[in-house]
Parts: C-alpha cells; sequence; structure tokens
C-alpha cells in the first residue's frame, strides 16, 4: 500500500509537472500568435502608407515644379503692372486691389512653395516606414511532442 501511494505521489507530480509544462507552451504560443499578428498588421499598414503615399506624391509633384514658374512669372510681370498702376492709378485684379495684391502674391506663392515641401517630406518619411524591412526571427525554438495518455 505504502509502495503505491508513493507511485500515486511520483505520478500526480508528473502530472502537474507536465499540466505546467503545457499552460507554459500554451502562453508561449499565445504571445507568438500575437507577435505573428502585430507583424502581419504592420506589413499591411506599410503597404498602405506606400500606396497613399504615391497618391499623394504626383498631385504634389505638379505644385513643386510649377511654383517656381509662378514665381517667376509673377517676378516678370510686376514691373508691367508697376508701370500700369503708375499711369493709371488703382486697378482691381481677383477683387483685391493691386497695392494689397502686390503684397501678398509673393507670401502666398511661398507659403505654396514651403506646403509642397513639407508634404513631400512627409511623403518620403511615409515612403521610408512602408520600406522597413519585415522583423526577422531568428530565434531558435524547440518543440517537443507532449503525449496525452
Amino acid at each position: 500500500m505504502e509502495q503505491r501511494t508513493t507511485q500515486l505521489t511520483a505520478a500526480n507530480k508528473q502530472l502537474k509537472q507536465e499540466i505546467n509544462d503545457r499552460k507554459r507552451a500554451e502562453q508561449e504560443a499565445r504571445l507568438q500568435q500575437e507577435q505573428l499578428f502585430q507583424a502581419s498588421k504592420m506589413a499591411s499598414l506599410g503597404t498602405l502608407v506606400s500606396g497613399v503615399a504615391h497618391e499623394i506624391n504626383n498631385p504634389i509633384s505638379f505644385i513643386t515644379l510649377n511654383g517656381p514658374t509662378l514665381q517667376k512669372v509673377w517676378q516678370d510681370v510686376t514691373p508691367v503692372l508697376d508701370e500700369h498702376h503708375r499711369k493709371n492709378g488703382d486697378f482691381y485684379i481677383a477683387n483685391m486691389d493691386y497695392d494689397d495684391l502686390r503684397e501678398r502674391i509673393p507670401v502666398l506663392l511661398s507659403d505654396i512653395t514651403e506646403g509642397a515641401k513639407r508634404v513631400s517630406t512627409i511623403v518620403t518619411d511615409l515612403k521610408e516606414f512602408a520600406r522597413q524591412s519585415a522583423p526577422e526571427f531568428t530565434d531558435k525554438v524547440e518543440i517537443k511532442l507532449i503525449s496525452t495518455r
């Protein structure tokens, strides 16, 4: 009888150890599953960000390329308008008198150029984020077969 009690105690101890091992293995499996899910979400986010960055980049390129041309046009036309203003007095363009327009246009053109540069920088940052490589899983994992008697 004492021998049977010793055997049952040993078997009980072994079962408790197996239960603890399985719980630990289940926790590790859940953690790995969560990590894979997060990696998948990041990959999807990278794809989305890349597409959005591309769509934003096209119109910003138009603004970036055409902004300096508009600034040059304004510089070239200003002396002509100044001369017209000197000879004929005040006049209106786009519901603004020329004096106000002459002050505002250079500021507006500068703001457009600076805004386009800021958006371009954001697009570049988004593209770099989207290109980040996926995390490498280099940890070794030991797989054990747990018997289920």
